[in-house]
């Protein structure tokens, strides 16, 4: 069991890289094929839920280090099936598909723009600076709900910086490539870092990340590769066939972030995630979430949430990590948004939450800004 939590620690600590966050996207249009809006659930309660997650770390309970399936967590604490089942009858009459995520603490709500206006009675509201957008759902529905993420009434794209916060400067100089694996490693690579933090030990006690498996939450595609050349370079088995990738939104919005300069210091973030994760636990599988930061059929806030939820109810990992942020205690949210950062945070919450109860760690990168 040591053995165990020592190399998940350990991994899980160096599976993003700290380089920045992104901030925003583009509203939901009207002239989107299909628009979709994510609900984040109360859980049935809150109290149990909260007293179940730290008995998971508390040594003396019963329950430490018990973790529960996705299924067993939405039996537990998540909105019963008669809850859910509530939400689709709604949503159905206005021909909306409803897709509820394991766990029940999270719903996508799909269709057209006019449709979901329609169904969440969405109107602006503006009061001073603040603008946002109101929604209206059935009293029974509208209890159990923590925050309606991706709902804008605005019917014009509301451009944002879709950029990282923190220019990524390329180094004047080349690596040297024409070192072997190990030499390269140590003046570059993974050898570099896993000596400097002692990494190697795991190494030499047979922990390389063997039965493994590292979820990173990435707002960018990246190309397999250049990750395949790196590991070449690091002397590393350049069989890319254990890094997955999961398209948690529209796959050409993602997939365009390949193409489209402007998203270039993105794809260098997500490219070095994949490598370093691949690279110091060389026996993992890499689990990949790609959100998109830009697209006219999902709002950046919920597509950044939507990477986490979609990671978390997958249940495949056991460690989460991401590089990106989305900074809204600094930016705040998008123009006419259906959400504030208090419950835009509350909706995270009852995702973490979750996924401890599920025994998956989080890791996230501190930031280059603001909190």
């Amino acid at each position: 069991m040591m053995k165990h939590q020592l190399l998940r620690f350990s991994l899980a600590l160096v599976g993003g890289a700290v380089f920045g966050g992104l901030t925003g996207g583009f509203a939901p249009q009207a002239n989107a094929a299909t628009t979709s809006v994510s609900i984040a659930l109360k859980p049935q309660n809150q109290q149990a839920l909260t007293d179940a997650v730290y008995d998971t770390v508390d040594p003396t309970s019963p329950n430490y280090h018990h973790y529960l399936s996705a299924g067993e967590v939405a039996n537990q604490f998540g909105r019963s099936d008669s809850d859910i089942a509530a939400f689709k009858r709604y949503f159905k009459k206005y021909k909306l598909q409803t897709s509820v995520y394991r766990g029940h603490f999270y719903i996508q709500v799909r269709g057209s723009y006019t449709n979901l206006v329609k169904a969440f009675k969405a109107k602006r509201s503006q009061h001073g600076k603040t603008k946002i957008t109101t929604y209206q759902l059935p009293v029974n529905l509208k209890k159990q709900v923590l925050a309606v993420v991706g709902l804008n009434a605005k019917k014009t794209a509301t451009k944002r910086s879709h950029k990282t916060t923190t220019s990524i400067k390329l180094a004047a100089q080349k690596p040297n490539t024409d070192l072997s694996g190990t030499e390269f490693s140590k003046k570059y690579g993974a050898t570099k870092f896993t000596s400097h933090y002692q990494v190697d030990q795991l190494y030499k006690r047979g922990l390389a990340g063997a039965g493994q498996q590292i979820g990173l939450i990435a707002g960018s595609d990246f190309k397999t590769g250049d990750v395949k050349r790196y590991l070449t370079e690091n002397g590393i088995s350049a069989d890319t066939s254990r890094i997955h990738k999961h398209y948690v939104g529209p796959k050409k919005d993602i997939q365009g972030t390949l193409t489209d300069n402007s998203f270039r210091p993105a794809q260098v973030e997500t490219t070095l995630d994949v490598e370093q994760a691949a690279s110091v636990a060389p026996g993992a599988q890499i689990q990949t979430y790609l959100f998109p930061l830009n697209s006219n059929a999902v709002s950046g806030d919920a597509g950044y949430l939507n990477g986490y939820a979609y990671a978390i109810a997958d249940n495949k990992v056991k460690q989460i990590s991401s590089s990106y942020g989305y900074a809204n205690e600094l930016v705040g949210m998008d123009a006419w948004a259906s959400v504030t950062p208090k419950q835009y945070n509350a909706a995270f919450n009852a995702l973490f939450q979750q996924a401890a109860l599920q025994g998956i760690t989080l890791f996230n990168a501190s930031g280059d800004h603001g909190p």
